[in-house]
């Protein structure tokens, strides 16, 4: 899986959104609310597939979030892995326009990325 910059995390959504839009508009509006949000210096973007992976760029132990689309039920899946190959990762399954608020509670409330303020 290859790390990516915000802007080749956009760009690529952007191209892949030409040719499915269905499953990827979703996904860039996330990628593209991450760039340009306070969060952008401290999370690391990759895709794995159709997936945006993001990892805080304070932890070592490899601590990663995923965030899927599925376009067929309109549900976006956040899920968090404390490690690479964690056998029980935490997962959060929220409508297409609960993402933002889902997503921000995960960084403040459950993983402490991020304090209020």
């Amino acid at each position: 899986m290859k790390t990516l910059s915000w802007a080749e995390a956009v760009a690529s959504f952007e191209g892949r959104a030409l040719g499915d839009a269905a499953a990827f508009l979703p996904l860039l509006a996330v990628a593209e609310f991450l760039a340009a949000s306070r969060y952008a210096r401290s999370l690391q973007p990759a895709m794995d597939g159709a997936v945006l992976v993001l990892r805080h760029t304070g932890d070592a132990a490899g601590a990663e979030v995923r965030v899927g689309f599925d376009a067929r039920t309109h549900q976006f899946t956040l899920t968090h892995l404390q490690r690479p190959g964690d056998p029980r990762p935490w997962t959060r399954e929220c409508g297409e326009n609960e993402w933002q608020a889902a997503l921000e509670r995960l960084f403040h409330k459950r993983l402490q990325w991020f304090h209020e303020g």
